[in-house]
């Protein structure tokens, strides 16, 4: 696993900020074309340039760390959405270590793709949110509220005599059989 994860996380840009100099983001190795469309040894000059693809409010904030990140000397570490076109962006992390060097600070970094993760935290608090729904929608119908005393076996007892009577009504109207559940819930 960590053999991976250092072939996974190799150097893939450097970027200069030297005093009275324009930033300067150079790319390295295969995976800048996956991840950010550059050949490697592309290097664009200035800033707004080399973070294009960054949306607005993310390039407020990776400009704002890297300032404060910079006088303190500590690594960077970020998520941002990467849009090219119309099309769906890729998510990425990024990690960076700073450097002093004559004029200025040389930020090492390398980024990997977590577009799969966001999809899959995405639809994780989509099904959160839609339980949290039922869970409300079962409480306004009295399934989910507690006893006269606040015990929440009363409630469950309510619960599964409710599901009882829903099942016999169903089975009446359609002429099927009902059969009693055994000793352990089953059949």
């Amino acid at each position: 696993h960590r053999r991976t994860r250092r072939r996974d996380m190799r150097r893939l840009w450097t970027l200069r900020i030297n005093a009275g100099q324009p930033t300067q983001l150079t790319f390295y190795g295969d995976r800048a074309v996956k991840l950010a469309g550059f050949e490697p040894g592309t290097t664009l000059i200035g800033f707004d340039e080399a973070t294009r693809y960054m949306g607005a409010d993310d390039r407020l904030v990776f400009q704002q760390r890297l300032e404060s990140h910079g006088r303190s000397m500590k690594p960077i570490r970020f998520e941002h959405l990467v849009t090219r076109g119309p099309a769906e962006g890729t998510w990425v992390f990024l990690q960076a270590l700073p450097r002093r060097e004559k004029g200025g600070i040389v930020w090492y970094g390398c980024t990997s793709d977590i577009s799969e993760r966001k999809r899959l935290n995405l639809a994780l608090e989509q099904s959160r949110n839609q339980l949290v729904e039922l869970a409300d929608n079962l409480t306004a119908d009295g399934l989910g509220a507690k006893d006269d005393a606040g015990d929440p076996r009363g409630d469950q007892q309510n619960g599964r005599d409710r599901e009882q009577r829903v099942v016999r009504e169903r089975c009446a109207e359609t002429g099927g059989i009902i059969v009693p559940p055994g000793p352990a819930g089953g059949p």
